[in-house]
């Protein structure tokens, strides 16, 4: 009885201990929490990018596309318009994250915030100042906590070797990096991007959305050799052929085939969609396709509909408006709401065959015998088209303003019957 009660006793102060442990733990962890986030965002809320933001981001994207076609290591120069550019391009795509960037003299700095649990905000900030060899030492913090230099070389490290177990071949970040000046206002950095494919390809394995590339091979080819023995140019034949064969009908079925169409319907562009390179071996005409007697609609359609399967809709949704934005400038030609609709209806098809198989399975059925009327609705082809950027600030004033909202709920009560259940 004695030898009973004595181990009643000992269990209750061992539950006591094991009690006092987790409320220490939970402790720590709510004020690790409250240190890490803030009650408010750093980056202010921002309206939509316009024509001339879309312009700086762009031209950023091109000055580091252009470091990848140097094998031996290329200057990138970003000053703060198209650091913040590309800034808020990723903050449109990537909603609700918000960031911007900026150079002021000697000091490069990126800001970024996201909402977190319990209406917090976690807030970090990354810093690069002056001149450096190799890789630059970066200031970071986030919340009210500065990061030790020693913990963000390890971060750097884990992540390399996150990226090559993930199949990505990154140089080292000393060889990555050669040197970085910021001076004046300007940001330098001497890099050696992998080249222009092998680097679509590493951003294609980071997405949560895995395609299937011997399926995307399979279509395309199918599909190229169909072409070769029965030329057509018409986009509608091409759709029914892809979505009439065998592999459709599932969520990744359905979604290799969008990237095949892609493919075939835009191959300049294809290595940006997903690094994907299926043209060795498959032979067949490459001739521009047409959608109601238009070369440039097939291109839309395809492109966004091979984004939205491979990225999401929201990425595919904002890659045709700064499209559009860019258009508007001087030597484009013009903000198009037709090309736009061809956009939309796109991912909308894209998006409909994600819902799940049954959807995927109905939605290729759709496609295996649609008509150009039944891609692109012959009502949104009175839309304007070939604004300039003043005639469209003037029109629309923003991507977010009531009267463009108004333009896209027309061109979508038109397109929402294409994919309804």
């Amino acid at each position: 009885m004695i030898a009973q009660q004595r181990g009643v006793a000992r269990g209750r102060r061992w539950l006591r201990r094991l009690g006092k442990i987790v409320v220490a733990m939970l402790l720590v962890v709510g004020i690790a929490f409250m240190l890490l986030t803030d009650r408010q965002a750093m980056v202010a809320a921002m309206p939509p990018p316009d024509a001339l933001t879309v312009g700086h981001g762009m031209e950023a994207l091109r000055r580091v596309k252009n470091a990848t076609a140097v094998s031996g290591g290329a200057p990138v120069s970003l000053e703060t318009p198209q650091l913040a550019g590309l800034m808020r391009l990723a903050s449109d795509a990537l909603a609700p994250l918000r960031a911007d960037a900026a150079v002021t003299g000697t000091v490069a700095t990126v800001r970024v915030s996201r909402p977190t649990i319990f209406g917090r905000w976690i807030n970090a900030t990354a810093t690069v100042s002056g001149n450096s060899k190799g890789f630059p030492p970066i200031a970071v913090r986030i919340g009210s906590v500065p990061i030790p230099q020693w913990l963000v070389r390890f971060g750097l490290s884990v992540g390399w070797r996150v990226a090559a177990w993930r199949g990505i071949v990154l140089p080292p970040r000393d060889d990555l990096v050669r040197s970085v000046s910021v001076q004046q206002n300007r940001f330098s950095a001497t890099v050696r991007m992998p080249p222009a494919d092998a680097l679509a390809a590493a951003l294609a394995r980071l997405r949560s959305t895995q395609i299937d590339q011997v399926a995307v091979r399979a279509h395309y080819c199918r599909v190229l050799n169909e072409r070769r023995l029965h030329p057509t140019n018409d986009f509608a034949v091409i759709v029914r052929t892809l979505f009439s064969g065998p592999g459709v009908g599932t969520v990744e079925g359905n979604r290799a085939a969008m990237v095949a169409l892609a493919l075939v319907a835009v191959p300049e562009h294809t290595r940006n969609i997903g690094g994907l390179d299926f043209q060795a071996g498959c032979v067949g005409p490459v001739a521009d396709l047409l959608l109601h007697n238009r070369f440039d609609l097939p291109k839309h359609w395809a492109l966004s509909a091979a984004l939205a399967a491979s990225v999401g809709g929201r990425a595919a949704e904002s890659v045709g408006t700064w499209k559009e934005l860019a258009d508007s400038d001087p030597d484009g030609s013009g903000f198009s709401f037709i090309d736009l609709a061809a956009d939309r209806a796109g991912f909308r098809y894209a998006l409909a065959s994600a819902d799940g198989d049954a959807r995927a399975a109905q939605i290729a059925r759709q496609l295996s015998s649609a008509t150009a009327e039944q891609l692109v609705p012959p009502q949104v082809l009175d839309g304007p088209e070939g604004l300039a950027r003043i005639e469209f600030e003037r029109r629309y004033q923003r991507t977010d303003s009531a009267r463009y909202k108004h333009a896209l709920a027309i061109i979508d009560r038109e397109l929402n019957p294409l994919v309804a259940p």
